[in-house]
């Protein structure tokens, strides 16, 4: 009985430390996907910026500020592409029990991001960094 009990401690413990070690390294996957995203196909991505900037791409629902995927952002699997003023966000696909990751493009730098977020999701987390050039990537919590 001893050795029964021992022996299931130490696996739910040993369960414990593999789901955590997944998911660090999904993480650390996804963030890598999307940094390379950008680094790879900025260029491609800013003239698409450029094009809903100059009025040639119109949103899906007027006033709604969402516009349609390009053929890049749908093949990385983008659920959303959203402008708020002169802030663009790529929505990416999370678990409700996940942060809600985004690549947001911002020529204001991330304290227009903060803001934004701030104003108008009261989220409760916010993790940022620059990948380059206006690009952040950014994973909030509501």
């Amino acid at each position: 009985m001893k050795y029964l009990l021992i022996g299931m401690i130490s696996a739910i413990l040993g369960g414990l430390v593999f789901v955590a070690a997944v998911a660090i390294i999904r993480d650390n996957v996804s963030n890598r996907r999307y940094d390379d995203l950008i680094l790879k196909h900025r260029d491609e991505l800013n003239g698409y910026l450029t094009h809903i900037q100059n009025h040639d791409i119109r949103p899906t629902d007027e006033g709604s500020g969402k516009y349609p995927l390009n053929q890049l952002l749908a093949a990385v699997g983008a659920k959303c592409l959203t402008r708020h003023d002169e802030l663009f966000i790529i929505t990416f696909p999370f678990m409700p029990t996940d942060p809600i990751p985004c690549l947001v493009y911002s020529k204001y730098g991330g304290a227009s991001i903060i803001s934004y977020l701030a104003r108008e999701n009261r989220c409760e987390y916010v993790h940022m960094y620059l990948i380059r050039d206006g690009w952040y990537h950014v994973e909030y919590d509501l």
